[in-house]
């Protein structure tokens, strides 16, 4: 499990890969989530993506942490999103993580603070995910 803190430590994300499926000739990848903002927190297991979502959302984060591009946006086959945007130009971005339950009862918005070290260092993990089931 990776953790990612924000520069003030009031918020964090936690990610870890718990399973990986090669169905078909479609490889997905379950993960989970923990996220905490200033008091708030919610956790996902079983967060699943596609690996052409993954590999896509790894080429916007280094368009994004660039200045080629805006924002970049993984969104998982079910309740989860994740939105990153710059917040500056000197490297400082937002991401937003939506958590839902399967029945939409509880959900929640969060958001991490992070700069471009720590989105390079997380968008590097998710790649070497990647790597390590495609060789």
């Amino acid at each position: 499990m990776s953790t990612y803190r924000s520069n003030d430590g009031k918020s964090f994300f936690e990610v870890e890969k718990t399973d990986f499926c090669d169905a078909n000739g479609s490889k997905t990848f379950g993960f989970r989530f923990r996220v905490e903002s200033r008091g708030f927190a919610g956790y996902l297991s079983d967060v699943w993506f596609y690996n052409e979502d993954l590999s896509k959302f790894i080429s916007n984060i280094a368009d994004l942490t660039s200045g080629k591009a805006k924002a970049a946006k993984l969104r998982a086959m079910s309740d989860f999103t994740l939105a990153v945007i710059p917040t500056d130009s000197i490297g400082h971005f937002s991401a937003k993580f939506s958590l839902a339950n399967a029945t939409d009862e509880n959900s929640a918005d969060l958001t991490v603070r992070i700069e471009t070290h720590l989105l390079d260092e997380f968008a590097t993990e998710l790649k070497s995910v990647l790597v390590h089931v495609n060789t």
